[in-house]
């Protein structure tokens, strides 16, 4: 009878803390909010060497390369990811890329910012010294930034593209992107 009780004891134990491990598992999990999401089949953006271009990140409604999200929480952070294909051509020795750079214009006071690590001279695509696009190949690329935004509000978010000068003749093209923007708690 003693072992019978033990084992009713031992596995009483065991599930008793199994729940108190699930339920901690479940209250310790922060979550992720999207808060905007577009996705855009945009026709071919081009841009050539030292040229800036804003690209336009959604054509629903028309060209747009300004896409506003909203904040509920002071101190919000939020992470910015934007995905696209792209193909550069140039020959430079290894010296041709697109570099992205991701601006967010808070709500209020404070200036637009190029949020990290998109601020520094990033390559988001690089060339493989060829002046052709179709002897370069198409990639599909990421890059994501992540930010504290202080007010509440809405905000807006803008990709700027721009093509290294190292390489002669260069190009680029981006198309088939997306931009997503989560808040963490």
């Amino acid at each position: 009878m003693k072992i019978n009780t033990s084992k009713a004891a031992q596995l009483w134990r065991i599930t008793v803390l199994g729940l108190v491990f699930a339920v901690g598992l479940l209250a310790s999990q922060a979550s992720a909010e999207t808060i905007r999401i577009v996705t855009a089949n945009t026709n071919n953006q081009y841009g050539n060497s030292g040229g800036y271009r804003f690209l336009d990140l959604s054509t629903l409604v028309g060209p747009q390369n300004i896409l506003s999200f909203a904040t509920s929480a002071v101190d919000s952070k939020v992470i910015i990811r934007f995905d696209a294909e792209c193909r550069i051509s140039g020959s430079g020795n290894g010296t041709t890329w697109v570099d992205i750079n991701i601006i967010v214009d808070p709500a209020g006071a404070p200036p637009p910012v190029i949020v990290s690590p998109t601020n520094s001279n990033n390559a988001f695509c690089s060339g493989k010294n060829t002046s052709f696009f179709q002897d370069n190949g198409s990639g599909s690329y990421s890059a994501q930034a992540v930010m504290i935004i202080g007010p509440v509000g809405v905000h807006t978010v803008r990709v700027l593209a721009n093509g290294n000068p190292g390489g002669v003749a260069l190009g680029w093209r981006i198309n088939g992107l997306s931009l997503t923007v989560e808040s963490q708690p």
